[in-house]
């Protein structure tokens, strides 16, 4: 059987709801396909047996990271995929990676480098704008065998002086310069597992161009991972049903599929929510989200907030809207403008949480300019105060910039970033 190492095919077609590594597309919205003929849910490439062991890389951590965070967080990245409803997939984490790239099918290893020589001998391409590479090599579909096999996955982050990332676990609250360790990761590990990239710019968690906001899979994103690792058992949680009957619970949620009652989101497991107005579980495109979540056509705001985009990757989330002068705001709140990523006015007004000299602020967070505070990287700092300065207007350095995923030649999947800042 011959291993895919290479992409051989390039062709336009248009984005779909997710896509695979054998149709996965560019930052350009053009696929790139293999010589293995049809790339479906049946013949897309995955592990075999729906299992998966990894091993993690505990040496040449950034700055700030411990051990314990490191190893925590791809774990949990993993437990994002494998544990979401309707999902059937078993991941192991076998302890210390060997530190191998391409060279042992054996070892599946996840690991960061912090030396520009050892990523040249690895990667082969310079560490300069590259986040993590993953290398999941894969054999086209022969005798029984109807689906492309992954037989080895190995992922490096980039902990280089010359990627010159702030690399932090996560980047919830938009700080600028910040690399999301989570983001990457849990990015990355979607190629681990056989996801390709599904759009551009829009946001999933697999999009070509994507956001550090987004930090989990997206709905689109786990219609792919349960595509690849179903759970087929009948009567089941999250299992396709018509009717109560055929459900173990006795509940066929009315988008068919079996569910649970509940009455906190920590009955639903990791991926779905408890809706206040039924008590069932429900995935993310029926549920809905709070204050800052991540909102989107499917995925709405609570009674009482919008859904304002405010980043220029097309990232959304929710905001408790208001008129200049209404006096709708909190008391610990003031009403702001808007503006997306790119610096750009948009034509929303939200009610944005005040913090005071010290505490951290973002595109969410505003300092209080009565005091004649100014955000300034990240930090609420002394400065001259600005009659209603636009949220997020604070720093020299561009917030959410995107993240461009390119093929190498081998099959690895770069996260590349361009290195582009305001001038103050």
């Amino acid at each position: 059987m011959k291993v895919i190492m290479v992409l051989l095919i390039l062709m336009a077609i248009p984005s779909e709801a997710y896509r695979f590594l054998c149709n996965s597309i560019n930052a350009d919205g053009v696929a790139e396909t293999d010589s293995c003929g049809i790339c479906d849910d049946t013949t897309a490439t995955r592990w075999d047996n729906q299992s998966v062991s990894y091993a993690v890389g505990t040496s040449q951590l950034p700055s700030g990271i411990t051990v314990e965070d490191w190893v925590s967080l791809v774990n949990n990245s993993f437990a994002s995929w494998a544990g979401a409803a309707g999902v059937n997939l078993i991941t192991n984490n076998t302890g210390e990676a060997a530190r191998s790239f391409g060279t042992d099918s054996v070892n599946h290893d996840i690991f960061w480098v912090d030396n520009s020589a050892e990523w040249l001998e690895l990667v082969g391409v310079a560490p300069n704008g590259v986040l993590g590479v993953t290398l999941p090599p894969y054999l086209c579909p022969s005798g029984s065998t109807e689906f492309r096999e992954i037989v080895d996955a190995d992922l490096i982050m980039n902990g280089t002086p010359e990627g010159d990332f702030a690399w932090k676990l996560d980047c919830n609250s938009l700080l600028p310069n910040c690399q999301s360790m989570k983001a990457t990761v849990t990015h990355e590990l979607g190629h681990f597992l056989g996801l390709g990239h599904d759009c551009v710019g829009c946001s999933d968690l697999m999009a070509a161009v994507a956001s550090f906001l987004v930090t989990d899979p997206q709905q689109d994103d786990l219609v792919g991972i349960r595509a690849l690792y179903p759970n087929s058992s009948e009567g089941a949680f999250t299992a396709a049903c018509s009717t109560n009957s055929v459900c173990d619970s006795n509940i066929c949620h009315s988008n068919g599929y079996c569910t649970l009652s509940c009455t906190q989101d920590a009955d639903c497991g990791t991926t779905l929510r408890c809706s206040s107005s039924t008590s069932q579980c429900e995935f993310a495109a029926t549920a809905t989200v709070g204050l800052k979540g991540e909102c989107s056509s499917q995925l709405s705001c609570e009674e009482g907030l919008q859904c304002i985009g405010i980043t220029s990757s097309g990232s959304s989330h929710c905001f408790n809207a208001c008129t200049q002068g209404s006096g709708t705001c909190s008391g610990n709140e003031t009403c702001r403008q808007l503006k997306n990523n790119a610096g750009e006015k948009i034509d929303s007004f939200a009610c944005i949480e005040i913090k005071q000299f010290g505490e951290t602020c973002g595109a969410h967070i505003a300092c209080d300019s009565d005091k004649q505070l100014k955000c300034t990287n990240a930090v609420c700092a002394n400065g001259v105060a600005k009659t209603a300065a636009p949220v997020g207007s604070g720093g020299c350095s561009q917030v959410g910039i995107p993240q461009l995923f390119v093929f190498l030649g081998f099959l690895g999947l770069l996260i590349r970033v361009p290195r582009r800042r305001k001038k103050c």
